[in-house]
């Protein structure tokens, strides 16, 4: 949206200008470049390579934390283990006791990797719904007001089939 708005404004005539080709006037002035199709074009090249990074960047952090917390609570774990009396570590199977902490500490671990993308989803619902508000209040309050109607319904039906279901196992 951001892109198609200054190449519409650019090859009409009459130029609407909306908030994009202001930032996009205002950005490629301050460099000393031309407002043309192809200058905008590059820049939105450049923007997408730049968020690209960050989402590398993000996944890369995000799995460095991950990593972390798993190893802590493994050290954790095994330290709790270690403090058992030399009679009951006899009486334990350690190959289960590690396949345990193994896959506790990685459901653990899953759970920030969930969070984060939970939190990215917020983040990109927020500006996806600022930047329809930009472009067109009516359209947002209608789009809005549709998919609630529409969750209602199939929440709805989500609920009868749920309760047949159980009728069903019974």
């Amino acid at each position: 949206i951001s892109i198609i708005a200054p190449l519409i404004d650019i090859t009409n005539k009459e130029p609407t200008e909306n908030i994009f080709t202001i930032f996009f006037r205002t950005l490629l002035g301050s460099i000393n470049l031309d407002v043309n199709i192809s200058n905008i074009l590059l820049v939105g090249l450049a923007i997408s390579l730049v968020a690209s990074f960050f989402v590398v960047i993000s996944v890369l952090l995000q799995k460095k934390i991950q990593l972390n917390f798993e190893v802590e609570q493994k050290a954790t774990f095994y330290d709790l283990l270690s403090n058992l009396k030399v009679t009951a570590q006899h009486q334990l199977n350690f190959g289960n006791v590690t396949q345990v902490i193994q896959q506790e500490t990685k459901s653990s671990a899953m759970l920030i990797e969930y969070f984060v993308r939970m939190m990215s989803a917020i983040f990109q619902v927020a500006v996806y719904i600022s930047l329809l508000i930009v472009v067109s209040m009516e359209m947002t309050l209608f789009v809005i007001a549709g998919l609630f109607i529409l969750w209602f319904f199939i929440k709805r039906l989500y609920v009868a089939a749920k309760k047949q279901g159980r009728m069903i196992g019974l």
